[in-house]
């Protein structure tokens, strides 16, 4: 059956931690890991500024049903790919114990660039977030649906914080990784703009005088891409479970839907001002699914489950039109008293014991959760060498089979 929403196909980025499969301690492994990856994988694992980070990168997505089988099949290749060298991979927005000046930064000259401009803000970006695009094409719809999401930005943290943890100790915050991301220059909440022109005005003055040695360099929250016809969403920690991320991903594609739909109707959302999304970023970072939003609108404060219910309310015509419904149903399960965040998840494990290592073990054990280890696309040497030269998409039918992974990791 065709896709009948073809501008709203999807892209996905996860980034991993890299991970020694005994102590859990973050390893520089990334180059180590990829010694087996064939020419396919190494089109969908990517390296990042430190040596400790793989990031899984699907292809265009035509679905929800896609994203979830093709990160299943990442995650496990990964997992795969680690195993050979005695590490694992875990998720997490940060890691419980890991020091950024004990990591080692990947080689080329695109890092060392980003280096010397940014020195030590570059060096400290030890976080991993999930980043999600949606297709959309016109340039003038994608700036408006930008402008009206932002207010949603507090609510997509809120449902992924996974992050209570900076250097071993115990931040007091749900997602530490924004407070982390901060002082990058360009990034956070952007200001709305009344057009794409005065975007791109905005995007060629910095440029122009330097700000921004390369457009890519606009690391705001949520981003009209510098060369992708998406529209990118990155404000959410790396969610722990496999689950937890198809299900924000469904959310992220339901509202840009939504807010794409309203928009043309001629019956947009109002737009807040930034200092009001600040206000509830921070908010979501703090006490996650347990703490309080403003209604701005009504001009108090909410529980964070109410306002994501709410929101959830908003855009679930638009999830179940796009095929969505286990992603709505997981989604609304996550606003249940008894489901745990990946970051209560941490904090319930640091407090047996008060170890922030026993969070980073609970989230080697976690992080395979649901995910089929036969789904890991069969590494080098083993692939007939011509094979993997077949082109840049995952072959999803082809499988190998882990034989006696760990316990922990499944």
């Amino acid at each position: 059956m065709a896709n009948p929403h073809p501008h709203l196909s999807l892209g996905v980025e996860e980034e991993f931690q890299i991970v020694d499969a005994a102590t859990a301690e973050l390893v520089s492994g990334y180059d180590l890991l990829m010694q087996r990856a064939t020419p396919a994988i190494q089109d969908h694992m990517k390296p990042e500024f430190l040596q400790c980070v793989v990031e899984c990168i699907t292809d265009v997505c035509p679905d929800v049903a896609a994203v979830r089988q093709q990160t299943a099949q990442l995650r496990a290749t990964a997992a795969l790919l680690a195993r050979d060298h005695g590490m694992a991979i875990c998720a997490a927005g940060t890691h419980p114990t890991g020091k950024w000046y004990h990591q080692h930064r990947t080689a080329g000259a695109r890092y060392g660039l980003l280096e010397d401009a940014l020195q030590e803000v570059a060096r400290s970006i030890l976080i991993y977030g999930l980043h999600v695009h949606v297709n959309l094409a016109d340039l003038e719809l994608r700036i408006q649906v930008m402008n009206q999401a932002r207010t949603y930005l507090p609510h997509i943290l809120a449902l992924s914080v996974n992050s209570p943890f900076w250097m071993g100790r115990n931040t007091g915050y749900m997602a530490y990784r924004p407070m982390v991301w901060s002082p990058f220059p360009v990034s956070g909440i952007p200001d709305p703009f009344p057009a794409y022109a005065d975007y791109a005005r905005f995007r060629d003055l910095f440029f122009n005088v330097n700000a921004l040695s390369e457009v890519r360099r606009i690391w705001w929250d949520v981003r009209p891409h510098h060369h992708l016809p998406t529209i990118e969403f990155r404000i959410a920690d790396m969610p722990l479970h496999h689950d937890d991320t198809v299900a924000i991903v469904a959310f992220i594609q339901g509202l840009v839907m939504t807010l794409r739909d309203r928009t043309l109707a001629g019956q947009p959302l109002p737009i807040l001002p930034t200092p009001y999304v600040n206000e509830n970023r921070w908010r979501a970072a703090l006490g996650g699914l347990r703490g309080t939003l403003v209604d701005f609108a009504r001009e108090c404060e909410v529980p964070t489950v109410d306002a994501l219910a709410e929101a959830i309310d908003l855009v679930a015509p638009a999830m179940a039109a796009l095929g969505a419904a286990r992603e709505l149903a997981h989604l609304r399960a996550m606003l249940a008293p008894g489901y745990q965040s990946g970051a209560e998840r941490q904090l319930a494990a640091f407090q047996q014991h008060h170890d922030p290592s026993d969070a980073a073990h609970m989230l080697v054990a976690e992080t395979l959760r649901g995910i089929d280890p036969s789904a890991a696309l069969l590494l080098a040497p083993a692939l007939r060498p011509t094979a993997s030269r077949r082109g840049p998409r995952l072959r999803l039918g082809v499988r190998r089979r882990l034989r006696d992974l760990p316990a922990a990791m499944l």
